[in-house]
């Protein structure tokens, strides 16, 4: 027998539960992203309140709800630890894609409306997106926060376009749509991130 590395550290293999438990499917549906800037640190530990204290303040940034949110499968790197040995494959990126169909009118400051706050909105993320992490929020109010193995949080890009969806009908106008692409530097959706708080149970009005 070769090598084994419980040779140095010894293996703990979970067990499911044997005592009381639930199983059932977990239905849950990803529906839009949180923005925060990278210099910021989240509170320790994160909780409803805390987080809810980041969104008043302006440091925490929901989108809208999205649509045709997709998380394409992850890409690998092979990597060759021996001879003796198949490669092991490491995550080394995962995009997400998703639409916003929505357009947004900022009358704030009335009667100078803003029309397109939306194209306002997405232009600062694009532009901004090297000095920002990302947060997937659900339809139920669960929110994810992508981090690596260390819990440092996950490098992503966001780019996008505009481009328009023609009417099913002939003549009628079409509808427009922001068509974005966020890849993170390794899986936000590994299994060591589960949900961290939840916007709806803390009162977020978004």
């Amino acid at each position: 027998m070769g090598f084994c590395p419980t040779n140095c550290t010894p293996a703990t293999i979970l067990a499911n539960p044997t005592g009381t438990c639930v199983t059932a499917p977990r239905r849950t549906t990803p529906s839009r992203i949180f923005f925060y800037a990278c210099q910021t640190t989240l509170p320790n530990p994160v909780t409803n309140a805390n987080m809810l204290a980041m969104y008043q303040a302006g440091t925490l940034v929901p989108s809208v709800e999205l649509t045709n949110i997709v998380f394409e499968a992850p890409n690998f790197e092979n990597v060759q630890l021996s001879d003796c040995r198949p490669p092991q494959e490491i995550v080394s990126t995962r995009t997400l894609t998703f639409e916003d169909r929505t357009g947004i009118i900022d009358n704030t400051a009335s009667p100078t409306y803003n029309l397109y706050a939306d194209y306002d909105f997405w232009f600062n993320k694009i532009s901004n997106t090297e000095t920002l992490n990302y947060m997937i929020g659900y339809c139920n109010g669960d929110v994810k926060i992508p981090v690596d193995a260390s819990g440092n949080p996950l490098f992503a890009t966001l780019s996008g376009f505009l481009d328009y969806i023609k009417a099913q009908q002939a003549g009628g106008a079409s509808t427009e749509t922001k068509k974005l692409k966020l890849v993170f530097q390794g899986d936000p959706l590994a299994l060591n991130i589960k949900p961290a708080f939840n916007w709806i149970n803390a009162g977020f009005n978004i």
